[in-house]
């Protein structure tokens, strides 16, 4: 096409973007604020250790995201990765093999009644059919009318609340289900649980930087400003010692967090500003432990219901998630906290936070105190969205009022169940919108893979 396109955010959305834009002729510059690529699936080196700095866990389930990585050449670089995952009640681990349906018929973490229960669940997916997906979630827009405790209340039991729903929207969004809707554990369940995992050998990151290796990216890149205007699109951005930068291009993607966007962007229309204005984000206040010696445990990860812990949602055995984490007979651990605890200790020093985590993961998995050869606290926010009811029917309204002819178009992580793989259909779709109307054609949303 030889336009010019700028895309403004090198997260997984964005970059997802520029390279879809990029494959259809486009000559795409990708703007970022930060001083790497990636956002939050960006991996750290220190010491030998290799740590994801937020997103963690990649299911099989992410299929757009495996032809991603197909297309943009860097299949060589992903290996298959433990799927046993732990749930831990009264002090026991129940591990469960995700991809094996029959370890959810003999697992003693649910009663036979329990059990039963959850066929009413499996009736609810088969209902909800395609609505739950990944390029349009505004479809399940009728399923969302309670939260995720209010649905598990009316359709499933107390237990099923306590120790499935629970941990599994900890593990994911580091929100209780007393708050988010029940269409994220409905979504959950149909697009992201049962499968089994892939990674790679350098880290989550290796996805974004290979991306980026196929752009033109500009680091330590600040937008303060997008406008469309008549027969194009202005984009000013900032870098410390020099002068305001400007790019006029055909097209934009803005691939920011829904807050951020809003601030670069005046000119959203008021339908969709009103929806992003009322997205709520989490804080995220995750701490990495590097160990002179594994713990014992086998799963890839210990999902902590809060009936066990309040303030502890899961604990990632990096070691055993996926290989070259941590230098051979060491450990590294991640562990995730809800985000009312990440509010309470977001000020607080690193030292003091590490002081105040190491003892509750210690109950989970004696010995790790002992083992500790460096802590690291990563802090996140915005981290991700927090859902309520009527989010999703929030979203369809947001995507109704979407013209798909725009020159500016918008990605990211509040168009859809706040995950990467979310956040990268959304990224496509914002390409396909822009390419199909540079060239004259009807747009048509990406098909959805469930």
């Amino acid at each position: 096409m030889n336009e010019r396109a700028v895309v403004v955010g090198a997260g997984i959305a964005g970059l997802t973007a520029g390279f879809r834009l990029k494959e259809a002729g486009f000559a795409v510059t990708v703007l970022e604020a930060d001083d790497h690529v990636g956002g939050r699936m960006a991996t750290v080196e220190r010491g030998g250790f290799l740590m994801d700095t937020a997103a963690a866990i990649l299911p099989t389930t992410y299929r757009q995201m495996v032809k991603l990585i197909a297309d943009a050449g860097l299949a060589g670089e992903i290996v298959p990765t433990s799927d046993l995952v732990g749930i831990v009640r009264q002090g026991t681990v129940h591990r469960l093999r995700s991809h094996a349906k029959t370890d959810g018929l003999t697992t003693k973490l649910l009663s036979p009644a329990a059990k039963l229960h959850m066929v009413k669940m499996v009736a609810d997916l088969v209902r909800a059919g395609d609505r739950l997906d990944w390029y349009d979630l505004g479809r399940a827009a009728d399923l969302d009318i309670e939260t995720a405790r209010q649905y598990a209340d009316r359709r499933l039991s107390r237990e099923i609340l306590d120790w499935i729903v629970d941990p599994a929207l900890g593990a994911l969004f580091v929100a209780s289900p007393d708050r988010l809707s029940a269409v994220d554990f409905l979504f959950a369940v149909r697009n992201i649980l049962g499968g089994s995992f892939f990674n790679s050998r350098k880290g989550v990151g290796f996805l974004p930087e290979g991306l980026a290796r196929h752009l033109h990216v500009e680091l330590s890149a600040r937008c303060t400003s997008v406008e469309e205007r008549p027969g194009g699109v202005t984009v000013a951005w900032e870098r410390a010692g020099e002068a305001e930068h400007v790019e006029e291009a055909a097209v934009c993607v803005i691939a920011l967090s829904g807050h951020q966007m809003l601030a670069v962007y005046p000119q959203l229309d008021p339908v969709r500003r009103a929806v992003v204005e009322d997205i709520e984000y989490s804080t995220c206040v995750d701490v990495h432990l590097a160990l002179s010696a594994p713990p014992a445990e086998e799963s890839m990860m210990l999902q902590v219901p809060s009936r066990e812990h309040p303030d502890l949602c899961v604990i990632v055995l990096d070691h055993n998630r996926a290989p070259g984490r941590a230098p051979a007979g060491k450990g590294l651990l991640t562990s995730y906290w809800h985000t009312a605890w990440g509010d309470q200790q977001w000020d607080r020093p690193d030292d003091e936070i590490v002081e105040t985590a190491v003892p509750v993961i210690d109950r989970i998995l004696p010995g790790v105190a002992d083992a500790v050869e460096f802590a690291r606290v990563q802090r996140w926010r915005p981290a991700v969205v927090m859902s309520r009811p009527g989010t999703y029917r929030d979203l369809a309204r947001f995507t109704a009022a979407t013209d798909p002819a725009a020159r500016v178009q918008l990605c990211g992580d509040y168009l859809s169940a706040s995950t990467t793989n979310a956040s990268l259909c959304s990224g496509e779709r914002a390409a396909e919108r822009i390419i199909a109307a540079r060239s004259g054609r009807s747009s048509s949303p990406p098909v959805s893979v469930a």
